[in-house]
C-alpha cells in the first residue's frame, strides 16, 4: 500500500472541468496545509525510495547467500574427494561432519 492509502487520504486527481472545491479551513491555514501537503508528498516519494533500495539490496543479498552456497558445495566435493584419495575410510570421513 502507499503512504496515502496508509493513511486514508484521498487521491488527488486534477480535472479542470470541476469546479473548485471551497476550503473547509480558514484562509491563515491555508500556507500550512500547503506545505504539510508537500511535505506529505516529499515522504511518500521517500518512503517508495527506501522501500526501492531495501527490494535491491534483498536481491542481492539473496544473490550472494546463493554464490556462496555453490562455493561451499564446491569446496565440501574438493575435501571429500581429497579425503578419499588419501585412503580415509567412511568412518573417518563422516566424523569431520
Amino acid at each position: 500500500p502507499t503512504l496515502e492509502e496508509e493513511l486514508n487520504l484521498p487521491i488527488e486527481i486534477g480535472n479542470k472541468d470541476e469546479e473548485e472545491i471551497m476550503l473547509t479551513y480558514p484562509d491563515f491555514y491555508k500556507d500550512k496545509v500547503t506545505k504539510l501537503k508537500y511535505k506529505l508528498q516529499e515522504l511518500g516519494k521517500r518512503y517508495n525510495n527506501l522501500l526501492n533500495i531495501a527490494k535491491f539490496n534483498s536481491k542481492v543479498a539473496k544473490n550472494k547467500i546463493k554464490e556462496l552456497k555453490g562455493k561451499l558445495y564446491k569446496e565440501h566435493i574438493k575435501y571429500t574427494v581429497a579425503l578419499i584419495a588419501t585412503r580415509k575410510d567412511l568412518g573417518e570421513i563422516l566424523k569431520l561432519y
